[in-house]
């Protein structure tokens, strides 16, 4: 928690070598906390860098597109059913976030990420996207 907090001032402060951050292994953490860990202030902060990240390096993103879309249903999904044992305030902190996210998102890349949608939600599931997407 500690780095990530380094890391989201340093992300926020916006020096000229932040695009770099996308090419280290870093980054690559940091789409893994969205998509495997369940410590929410762990995984909020991540989606917070990320969301400060896409538009300081929106060419340099596109081939973790997936990944990020991967991580955001999976943590739009907690608002239905979220991990065990985690404080109401942690996942509405989470909520919030996740809807940054889906801004950015949205506003970014909406061909891709209407398309990822479609394919994800599709008919088959759309109960479950008018819950949780909307």
């Amino acid at each position: 928690m500690a780095a990530l907090t380094l890391l989201g001032c340093v992300v926020r402060k916006q020096p000229s070598w932040l695009h770099k951050i996308i090419h280290s292994p870093l980054f690559v953490s940091l789409l893994n906390c969205i998509k495997n860990d369940t410590d929410v202030p762990v995984v909020m902060s991540s989606v917070l860098i990320i969301t400060t990240l896409l538009p300081i390096v929106p060419s340099s993103v596109g081939q973790y597109l997936q990944d990020i879309f991967e991580g955001f249903s999976r943590l739009s999904s907690w608002k239905l059913k979220p991990p065990a044992i985690v404080p109401e305030v942690h996942i509405l902190h989470l909520q919030v976030a996740v809807y940054s996210l889906f801004h950015r998102l949205y506003g970014m890349y909406p061909c891709n990420f209407l398309s990822y949608l479609r394919s994800n939600y599709g008919k088959d599931n759309s109960a479950e996207f008018n819950q949780i997407i909307l």
